[in-house]
């Protein structure tokens, strides 16, 4: 799914912070891997805009 949303903006709407999370780059590959809440202290990451995201084996995939 393609979107015009930030990685903050879509961790926000977790409905669980427990859940496993990864955040991808085209060229570094995964580049967070933890879950929506320890991914809210990530700042750096935060105002970069999601490509695209999906659900692989029960976990949150977001593309940069």
């Amino acid at each position: 799914m393609n979107s015009d949303i930030t990685v903050s903006e879509l961790a926000a709407m977790a409905a669980d912070n427990e859940k496993r999370c990864q955040v991808w780059h085209p060229v570094q590959g995964v580049i967070f891997d933890g879950t929506f809440d320890e991914l809210d202290r990530q700042h750096y990451l935060a105002d970069k805009t999601v490509d695209n995201f999906s659900i692989e084996d029960d976990v949150f995939i977001m593309n940069i």
